[in-house]
């Protein structure tokens, strides 16, 4: 498992960070789009999947779209044995 890698998710490149504040651990994401650079967070919720968490500002629709892959990379890190 590495703290932070990139995924490639339906042709946009996310940078993910785990984040580590003693009492909670979850993600920061990040990506470009329309020229800015744009983050959110990923926590685990009750059922034990990362969901997207209420950002300040709007995201685009393709993030919500794309929430399960975002869970979906989190895991393949967590479960990756050769990092």
């Amino acid at each position: 498992m590495s703290d932070s890698f990139e995924k490639t998710i339906n042709g946009h490149k996310y940078f993910f960070q785990l984040i580590n504040t003693g009492n909670e651990s979850y993600y920061n994401v990040s990506f470009d789009y329309n020229d800015k650079h744009e983050t959110f967070e990923l926590k685990k919720d009750a059922a034990g999947h990362w969901r997207i968490q209420t950002s300040p500002l709007p995201l685009p629709r393709f993030i919500n779209n794309d929430s399960m892959d975002f869970n979906d990379a989190v895991e393949e890190n967590i479960n990756d044995a050769s990092s």
